[in-house]
């Protein structure tokens, strides 16, 4: 048989770790075609919206 439940309070703290992207920030900076890449990417999720609306 079971005795009187009981409440326990634990505070438990995250480990303090660098959030996992956080390499990555920063390194396409001096990347010369990062812009056109950037531009690429909009031009095709204009068109993957206009497809859509069309639907």
């Amino acid at each position: 048989m079971l005795g009187s439940p009981e409440i326990v309070t634990l505070e438990i703290e995250p480990p303090q770790t660098e959030h996992p992207w956080m390499k990555f920030a920063g390194m396409f900076k001096d990347d010369p075609q990062f812009e056109e890449m950037l531009a690429y990417i909009e031009a095709e999720r204009s068109q993957i919206g206009l497809e859509n609306e069309t639907k």
